[in-house]
């Protein structure tokens, strides 16, 4: 069985900034599992063993991106 490849938060903020103008949410999920894995998981500084729903929650709340009707923008 494969291990997940675990990733800092940072690449997806890295990923999302490449987007000035936002990137759908739906895409930006395909591309993170296209360029990671589906099994991919995720920590930033404090938490860990995140998923990308979980990750872009906790990067929402401390203002690292933003999610407006299902676009996700650079903090």
């Amino acid at each position: 069985m494969l291990a997940p490849i675990v990733i800092h938060g940072q690449e997806i903020i890295d990923l999302v900034s490449a987007y000035p103008d936002g990137i759908r949410l739906s895409r930006l999920v395909e591309t993170v599992a296209e360029r990671f894995g589906s099994l991919a998981a995720f920590h930033t500084s404090s938490r860990v063993g995140l998923d990308i729903d979980g990750l872009l929650v906790s990067l929402e709340a401390r203002n690292k991106v933003r999610i407006v009707r299902g676009v996700v923008y650079p903090g």
